[in-house]
């Protein structure tokens, strides 16, 4: 194993407790700051939100949208619950717990299901809705960001036992893997911005 590898791999175990608490914290404000803007709308609908920035980031559009109520629960309220639950993992690491396996396990099927969640979301609110929400935007980077440095966290700590074959591209994955939490992030903005390019277009040929 060369040196740059190991300081990779010791990179990542000494960071991710940290990500879970920081990212958790950042995903936790803007799931509650949603709670609170979503209360504000609902009591007086012509209020005008602080997270209102123009046509397209107008999260009164969203949050007045059946999707954000898709699982019969409001979504900022699923948010909440997972980020308080990943700060207290990230708690409990740094308090020198040791988890079992299945846990890690659980943390990534967990988090990939939450992925999905936000991956479905974010094409409601370009497609469907035709509007995005600054704080839900905050909450999808923070779940990527914390769906890659898990990953990376557990199978560098060997909790990912597959085979030989498999293993190949998990290896991929975890070696390429600040490249494709990039790549993922400028895929969301390149569709954000072909989509409503007949807004934010103003902006590039000045």
């Amino acid at each position: 194993m060369s040196w740059a590898k190991i300081k990779n791999n010791l990179t990542a175990l000494k960071l991710f407790p940290v990500f879970l608490i920081l990212f958790g914290a950042f995903g936790l404000l803007a799931s509650g700051a949603i709670a609170v803007e979503k209360e504000h709308l609902l009591k007086n609908p012509q209020t005008e939100l602080i997270c209102n920035l123009n046509p397209i980031y107008s999260c009164s559009n969203v949050f007045l949208s059946k999707q954000s109520q898709a699982f019969g629960v409001s979504n900022e309220l699923l948010g909440i619950a997972v980020f308080a639950a990943l700060i207290t993992l990230g708690v409990t690491m740094l308090a020198g717990a040791k988890m079992k396996n299945w846990l890690w396990y659980t943390y990534l099927a967990g988090i990939l299901a939450f992925m999905g969640m936000v991956v479905w979301f974010f094409g409601q609110s370009v497609y469907v809705i035709g509007s995005l929400c600054i704080f839900c935007s905050c909450v999808w980077f923070s779940a990527w960001t914390l769906t890659t440095t898990g990953f990376a966290w557990i199978y560098d700590s060997g909790y990912l036992k597959v085979s030989k074959k498999y293993d190949r591209v998990l290896k991929f994955i975890r070696r390429n893997i600040i490249a494709i939490w990039l790549v993922f992030l400028l895929t969301l903005v390149g569709l954000v911005l072909n989509h409503f390019w007949y807004y934010y277009g103003q902006y590039f040929s000045q």
